[in-house]
């Protein structure tokens, strides 16, 4: 389940969990004048080598979380695509007791 932010946040989602193993990893996605927070609780069996995170063209962000380890394979992808405000090159994630946390800066309006 993918929770979509409120239109004011200036950021999309477009995620899918792979058909063979349905999820219900919800990912959501919190607004700061400073930075945009996206939270994942994957569960205690993730690891941090088996998530990916990738900035793409035009301020997308792409994360994928794999285990291999169980009998069915289990693969959970998002896509988050934000606004002009995003600082896509200062970027920080954090996997602690099963939940990723995944901040990204924002720029600071200049007013003239």
């Amino acid at each position: 389940m993918i929770t979509s932010p409120p239109p004011n946040l200036n950021a999309a989602f477009r995620g899918h969990s792979d058909p063979r193993h349905r999820s219900n990893v919800a990912m959501s996605i919190d607004s700061t004048p400073s930075h945009y927070v996206l939270m994942a609780p994957l569960g205690h069996g993730f690891s941090a080598d088996s998530i990916t995170i990738a900035a793409r063209k035009e301020n997308t962000l792409v994360i994928i979380a794999d285990r291999w380890d169980q009998e069915q394979d289990c693969h959970n992808e998002w896509q988050v695509q934000f606004g002009r405000d995003s600082d896509m090159s200062n970027i920080h994630a954090n996997f602690d007791d099963g939940i990723l946390k995944i901040t990204v800066k924002r720029f600071t309006p200049t007013h003239p």
